[in-house]
């Protein structure tokens, strides 16, 4: 079974729903997951001095923290040195049958999956835990103005796709786009279970 940890920097109180989303993700851990959170804001503002070499701005009560996700690999390297892969998520998002989706033939020589159609999803991307993957982010001249500002620039959807689409263009990794998700965000009333199934209307999710 491909190994997966799935890292959630999270800074400040949990959202009130979160014994709820742990339960949700409880059955993942039999799937090759692990989660690892991380609670502390000093010492990850340490972490990123110390690995990146560069200032780590405010992170509670901001969205500074997504900035952050394209080095995630590097940042946690030492935690993360056991497993296949690595990747980040949210709190506020739900999970279907995550073993009919991302299988580990599916995941067979791929580089990085991420579940949106044309770019690298925050509650949603999965990386080999391979050293051309997890430094991407350096070929961005701008990652570390990107970081040390914040303000939810939304790079990662945007100049660090287009550094991952151009390493796969290239041939040097192998990225996978999917749309398994919620089509209609403005519509949560079709969204039900049937047993472990997720689905929205009579057409079963993933997230």
């Amino acid at each position: 079974m491909t190994s997966k940890c799935m890292i959630v920097p999270y800074f400040g109180p949990y959202p009130e729903w979160f014994d709820l989303w742990m339960r949700n993700t409880e059955r993942m851990k039999a799937l090759g997951y692990d989660f690892l959170f991380d609670t502390d804001e000093q010492d990850f503002r340490e972490r990123v001095k110390r690995t990146l070499g560069i200032e780590c701005p405010p992170m509670t009560g901001t969205g500074n923290i997504w900035e952050f996700r394209p080095a995630l690999g590097v940042l946690y390297a030492d935690e993360i040195s056991e497993f296949s892969y690595w990747g980040h998520t949210d709190f506020d998002v739900l999970y279907g049958r995550v073993e009919e989706w991302v299988t580990d033939d599916f995941l067979d020589g791929v580089s990085i999956h991420s579940n949106h159609h044309n770019y690298i999803c925050g509650f949603w991307s999965l990386y080999a835990n391979e050293p051309i993957v997890n430094n991407l982010f350096r070929r961005s001249p701008d990652w570390q103005k990107y970081m040390e500002e914040g303000g939810g620039s939304g790079w990662a959807e945007t100049e660090f796709t287009r550094v991952v689409d151009e390493a796969h263009a290239a041939g040097e990794i192998n990225r996978v786009y999917t749309h398994w998700q919620t089509k209609d965000l403005n519509n949560y009333d079709k969204i039900h279970w049937d047993g472990d199934r997720l689905m929205e209307g009579n057409t079963e999710v993933f997230t």
